[in-house]
């Protein structure tokens, strides 16, 4: 029969938890080691058959239940002494760089370097829990639905690439992943595929909107391989800083609910999204364009549970791992591994100027101007602040442009300088437009036509 505890017993019985089970914290996470066949945590199993599965709230009540009869009087309760078993875990300040896989030849960790070794009982917070498939048809038929998906098999193996960084805990691959197009096209079957492959323990579903808003809910990447957000929302982003932050794996702090103090969230996850219409946001930097892939899904299939099934079955799961560990990725390899397909580069552009003002009225000059919008090189920045104010009244556009807006808008885009002038017998310091800059160049490119992709990876792919 459960019973409610004093301080004194739930304190004795965190520190019998901790020191008994041999659990771990890592990155603010509290792991407990179990066998990779049966996930029994009742004993903490031989070092080749141990896997760590994360403890959330739920599993330390069930083990307090299970083990000592402790019945919590209320959540507060129940979060007070998972915070002491937290305490008592052994801290591991060591950052770890692998995983582990199950094959038919038992548990191995999948090294830094993309190789299958025998584990050593170390501490490897993540698991990949389908059986590794390296059968040739099966991983061949994966691949070619995939490529179907697509419509190339260039877009293909990019895409694969990118959700091989998956497999890499021990650094960011800087990349937020965005699967587009309209509903019944595969995506939503993909990111289904990468979350039963890589286990929900290692999958958090956090939106660029709450990463906007720093809602406690970031604090769910911590230990996590992938973020994945199926159905992501259309709505303005207000703010991209976090995010940006989250996506580079730099440590960021987020206040839990109720709590004054920060909490580190650290994580290296691939960040994952399936959208029919990409969000406009307020950060017009290439800083966060250059962190966006897109993949375009452009067919339309009849709904076919079966087909789902087999993808979702464990020897597809296991194909599809297979055909990730060939394409694993190393971290001093990502630009080349990693570089834009000109697709992707194409959907780039396109968001670029859905989310750019100053790019659509480079479009309308471009259209519109004899020379384009080039007249404005060595003019006064007023000029084109006028001829832009001219076209957003022409747009019926009311709102009130000041010069300082207008230069904002166009900062991503061109270069200035001041120079002297003589005006009525007096000399004065003009600010002139000196160049575009290598975004805005590429942008024009396409709309002359056939642009160069050497020039377009050199303006749009981070070094």
């Amino acid at each position: 029969m459960l019973e409610l505890k004093t301080p004194k017993e739930l304190a004795q019985y965190a520190h019998t938890l901790a020191s008994g089970q041999q659990l771990v914290r890592y990155h603010n996470v509290t792991y407990i080691p179990a066998d990779y066949e049966t996930y029994d945590v009742s004993v903490p199993p031989d070092p080749d058959r141990t896997i760590w599965l994360p403890l959330d709230r739920a599993r330390i009540r069930d083990l307090a239940k299970s083990q000592f009869d402790a019945l919590f009087k209320t959540d507060g309760d129940a979060g007070s002494f998972e915070y002491m078993v937290a305490q008592n875990a052994e801290a591991c300040d060591i950052e770890v760089r692998s995983l582990l896989v199950r094959t038919h030849q038992g548990l191995k960790e999948l090294d830094e370097h993309g190789k299958l070794s025998d584990v050593t009982g170390q501490f490897r917070p993540n698991t990949v829990m389908p059986m590794l498939n390296e059968d040739p048809e099966a991983k061949a038929r994966v691949f070619a639905v995939i490529s179907g998906w697509l419509d190339s098999d260039t877009e293909a193996e990019s895409l694969l690439s990118h959700l091989a960084t998956a497999l890499s805990p021990g650094w960011s691959v800087v990349k937020y992943v965005l699967l587009l197009g309209e509903g019944r096209n595969g995506k939503s079957l993909l990111l289904r595929m990468v979350e039963n492959l890589l286990g929900s323990d290692n999958v958090s579903q956090v939106s660029r909107q709450a990463m906007s808003e720093q809602s406690p809910a970031v604090l769910d990447l911590n230990g996590k391989l992938v973020n994945i957000v199926y159905d992501g929302r259309a709505e303005y982003v207000k703010d991209s800083a976090l995010e940006k932050s989250l996506v580079a794996g730099e440590p960021v702090g987020i206040r839990r609910l109720y709590e004054s103090s920060l909490t580190k969230v650290h994580t290296n996850a691939l960040f994952m999204e399936g959208l029919n219409r990409e969000p406009k946001t307020s950060d017009k930097s290439t800083a966060l364009q250059k962190r966006l892939v897109r993949f375009q899904f452009p067919n339309v299939y009849a709904l076919s549970h079966k087909f789902e099934r087999e993808m979702l079955t464990e020897a597809s799961l296991g194909a599809f791992l297979s055909l990730l560990v060939d394409r694993y990725v190393l971290e001093d390899h990502v630009a080349e591994r990693l570089a834009p397909t000109h697709k992707a580069i194409e959907l780039q552009l396109e968001q670029m100027f859905v989310n750019s003002m100053g790019l659509q009225f480079i479009k309308f000059s471009e259209e519109t101007e004899p020379m384009g919008v080039g007249a404005y090189l060595g003019k006064p920045v007023g000029e084109l602040v006028k001829a832009f104010q001219s076209w957003r009244l022409k747009e019926m556009d009311m709102s009130n442009w000041a010069e300082p807006d207008v230069l904002a808008l166009f900062g991503p885009l061109i270069n200035t300088d001041r120079k002297s002038e003589r005006a009525a017998g007096k000399v004065r310091k003009v600010r002139v437009v000196t160049s575009f800059k290598q975004e805005a160049t590429a942008f024009i490119d396409t709309l002359k036509g056939d642009p160069d992709d050497a020039e377009l990876l050199a303006a749009l792919v981070e070094d």
